[in-house]
């Protein structure tokens, strides 16, 4: 009996082992389908052959017209199976198989077409012209098939071995791949949703339009997590990048000793050459400007214990939505019940929300005026942190204009606070609209924020000023080569690269990611990680991202959903963000999507700034993310959530009771 496995699984993507080899095996299941196609023609015209043999009939002429077909058609019809339903090929039987059936097939049609030029008496025990067609001379008169299916039998057969040819060089190219990636480390992971529809084998049932299979029923779509698919990884480029650095004593030396505090010092330079080209500055590159970090979230701890003060640090203002992970991180640097949100449109920030909340901070009497921490010569403490994700931003997918970046500069700079910015996303970019000539982008479109502190008005170094800055760009290497090298940077003026280096977490320890710098600065020097960028990862998630886009245009926008900023012409990072049609709430969707259709979505307020009282507007959005899941199960993720919204909007599901549900977690799947 067919299981669950056998029809809910189907998908012409076939094996993702086959599929992602290259862009000719995908094709393999439909190979295998014109072999089957090929099979049943032969055994057709076959049986019309063996039946006009007459008395000419030979066991010799039944395995060339009927077993050598019939055993084809049989192979084909698993071979079929575990492509399309299974998905699961192992390659070594595929190139074992197609081999076999190759030679069967080429040796038939060689007996075939021989005996047609052979003598009329043959080669005795070999070829003999009572193979050909009836008619021919020396061949049969009164018996056998008409020259035209003959000629059809023959021409079937020589497709049906190149055919088998073709996809036995496709299993070889799939079974090289395999052993390639297993040779340099890389872990074979099964398709998700393979292993969880074998756990719930069950009896197939067929379930009529107005029907939903039950949630256990169905594999695990998580369009929250916003990690990188395990695909996308580097492995070989770090592989080779750690065998390089650990072979050279000249390297490996200081890369296993205590560095220096602002980090390892070839790797400062070839991030400033790096991003002096892709951001195209103006300027020489200064290494001077970069300190190393642990990563994105760690430097953020490091920057509020060097530039703010619980004390003298009125708020910090966060763009709304915003990333969940950062509240955390503030509050644990004694800013609970401190935290502000500032609220975006479609160019960013609102500036002049922010400038009339800093106002009125800044007018508050009642404000501390002194410091906690002691005074260091290398510190500056600002009245107030800015924090943002200018680009691509997580989780609202904006933005934010060279107008309002040049605003928040201005803003910052009046009210003597510090724009911390997560960078991480700007290197993953592609045109928003398909086709275009290019899937990749090698430059910015527009300045960081740290940019036009630099240079905006005279600059960070303009009479009057200390020289600090109002912005420090935090970088990371977690997004564009693996989040487990726990590497990265801030860059901001002399100034703040310095006093971050001497934050006493970091300048005890030495510097932070000491040994993985000296991986990150191979695949620097050698143009690895760019190429890894630009060739590997832009086109990757522009595809997703098109994927996703697609079926969402498709399936959620005639339901009343709209995008954000739908008008822009370059796009980029992890995560897509929209709102539902009134009066649907988030949390209630993402409730019944993970209930009935097995699928993890980020609601609205999982992104609200902690204690903020504005979340109203936040109630109805919806956050996706097109980098973890694998590519396929991406547009049906977005399916499974059109008819969550569909059935709640047409009162097939009744709105849930708001109290008895408030304590109800969902979000244990994030990350």
């Amino acid at each position: 009996m067919l299981d669950s496995l056998s029809y809910h699984n189907f998908s012409w993507q076939g094996d993702v082992r086959w599929y992602k080899a290259s862009k000719f095996t995908r094709y393999a299941p439909m190979v295998v389908a014109v072999i089957t196609v090929l099979s049943v023609a032969e055994i057709a015209f076959g049986s019309v052959w063996v039946a006009n043999l007459g008395d000419t009939i030979s066991v010799p002429k039944i395995i060339q017209t009927l077993l050598v077909p019939g055993c084809s058609f049989f192979n084909a019809i698993p071979s079929l199976h575990l492509h399309l339903l299974v998905r699961v090929n192992p390659p070594t039987l595929a190139l074992c198989f197609s081999s076999i059936f190759c030679f069967c097939y080429l040796l038939s049609t060689f007996l075939m077409l021989g005996s047609c030029g052979a003598s009329e008496s043959g080669v005795p025990g070999v070829l003999r012209r009572s193979e050909c067609y009836r008619g021919i001379k020396g061949g049969p008169q009164r018996h056998g098939v008409d020259k035209g299916v003959w000629i059809t039998f023959q021409v079937c057969n020589l497709l049906s071995a190149i055919a088998y040819a073709y996809h036995a060089g496709l299993a070889y190219y799939v079974l090289r791949g395999i052993k390639q990636r297993k040779a340099a480390g890389v872990v074979e992971v099964e398709d998700p949703e393979l292993i969880a529809a074998r756990r719930a084998k069950a009896p197939m049932r067929i379930y009529s339009s107005m029907e939903h299979r039950p949630a256990a029923e169905k594999p695990q779509v998580n369009l929250l997590r916003g990690w990188p698919n395990p695909s996308l990884l580097p492995v070989a480029q770090i592989k080779a990048a750690s065998a390089a650095a650990l072979s050279q004593p000249d390297v490996s030396t200081p890369g296993l000793l205590y560095g220096p505090d602002p980090g390892y010092e070839p790797l400062r330079k070839g991030i400033s050459d790096w991003l002096s080209r892709f951001y195209r500055l103006p300027y020489p590159s200064n290494p001077n400007r970069i300190c190393i970090t642990g990563g994105a979230s760690q430097n953020l701890a490091c920057l509020l214990q060097v530039f703010s003060d619980p004390l003298y640090t009125r708020f910090i203002w966060q763009v709304s939505p915003t990333y969940f992970r950062v509240c955390p991180i503030f509050e644990d640097n004694a800013f609970h019940g401190r935290l502000r949100s500032v609220p975006e449109d479609d160019e960013g920030i609102d500036v002049d929300f922010l400038r009339l909340r800093l106002k009125e901070a800044d007018d508050d009497d009642s404000s501390t005026k002194g410091t906690l921490k002691g005074s260091q010569p290398w510190r500056k403490v600002y009245r107030h942190i800015i924090y943002a994700v200018p680009t691509f931003s997580n989780p609202s997918s904006r933005t934010m204009s060279l107008k309002r970046r040049r605003q928040l500069v201005q803003v910052a700079r009046q009210h003597d606070a510090l724009i911390i910015t997560d960078d991480v996303y700007d290197q993953l970019q592609w045109p928003a609209q398909q086709p275009s000539t290019s899937s990749s982008l090698k430059h910015a479109v527009l300045p960081r924020v740290v940019d036009v502190d630099r240079e905006l008005d005279g600059g960070t170094d303009r009479p009057g000023v200390d020289g600090f800055g109002n912005a420090v760009s935090n970088g990371s290497f977690s997004k564009i080569a693996a989040p487990g090298v726990r590497c990265g940077w801030a860059e901001g003026t002399e100034k703040i690269a310095h006093a971050l280096s001497q934050c006493g977490g970091s300048a005890s320890g030495g510097a932070p990611s000491q040994m993985t710098s000296t991986f990150m600065t191979h695949l620097l020097q050698t143009g690895e990680l760019e190429k890894h960028i630009f060739n590997t990862l832009q086109p990757a998630y522009a595809r997703r991202y098109h994927s996703m886009m697609e079926a969402i245009k498709r399936h959620l926008l005639p339901l009343g959903v709209t995008l954000p900023q739908s008008d822009r012409d370059v796009v980029g990072g992890y995560f897509l963000w929209f709102a539902l049609p009134r009066p649907l709430l988030a949390e209630d969707i993402a409730r019944v999507a993970k209930e009935e259709e097995n699928l993890v979505i980020g609601q609205g307020s999982l992104f609200a700034v902690y204690g903020d009282e504005r979340t109203d507007d936040l109630e109805r959005q919806i956050r996706v993310c097109f980098s973890w899941e694998e590519e396929d199960r991406l547009a049906q993720g977005i399916e499974r959530l059109a008819s969550v919204i569909r059935r709640m909007l047409d009162g097939e599901i009744s709105r849930p009771n708001r109290d008895a549900l408030r304590d109800r977690a969902i979000a244990h799947d994030y990350s």
